[in-house]
């Protein structure tokens, strides 16, 4: 018993790969790449299968955007309010729910303010896109419609060194260059 009560250290530590890799996928930046791909691809087929269905009737795409953004303030609405009262007793919490100062009079004024208020018109512009979404999707393949979709990054990036000169890094330039890439393989195979 020399080593009671000490950690020892191995002089080569034997690093398992599966740990690695878990470690790897655990990384949050890694996490999140990987949910907002997977997120974005499910968004994509599943919109594409929606409105692709002849079974039943088609529904309204402004209903689903309409209900995707209202689902998306509350969450959000929810999400300022916790993080708002996080550390509060029960008592306090309860208070914030039922009392004079109820979740609705939080949300007047700490979720709909002037700043908020400013946001509207990106917002209504962005609910007009939602809803060409839906049109594109219908009437375009997932994936001619997903590689299309994505060459808005593309023209950010042009017009944001044309117009911002702001520089990109090479692997910045190696992602563009193999977007645009993709683009063109859609396109070319599309024509087939």
């Amino acid at each position: 018993g020399s080593h009671q009560g000490r950690h020892v250290v191995p002089a080569f530590p034997f690093v398992c790969p599966t740990t690695m890799a878990l470690s790897a996928v655990c990384n949050p930046r890694i996490a999140s790449l990987v949910c907002l791909l997977v997120q974005n691809a499910g968004l994509v087929m599943l919109m594409r299968y929606s409105r692709s269905r002849r079974d039943r009737p088609m529904f309204l795409a402004s209903t689903a955007v309409a209900l995707d953004e209202l689902s998306k303030f509350l969450l959000s609405s929810v999400m300022v309010f916790v993080n708002y009262h996080r550390g509060a007793t029960q008592k306090e919490l309860v208070d914030a729910l039922e009392g004079t100062k109820s979740f609705v009079e939080f949300s007047r004024q700490q979720v709909v303010t002037k700043r908020s208020l400013l946001m509207a018109v990106p917002a209504l512009l962005y609910t007009v896109q939602k809803n060409l979404l839906y049109v594109a999707l219908s009437n375009l393949d997932a994936c001619v419609y997903q590689v299309t979709y994505s060459a808005k990054l593309l023209t950010t990036a042009v017009f944001s060194y044309l117009i911002l000169g702001r520089k990109f890094s090479f692997w910045q330039q190696v992602g563009l260059g193999m977007l645009m890439a993709g683009g063109g393989l859609v396109e070319v195979s599309g024509g087939r």
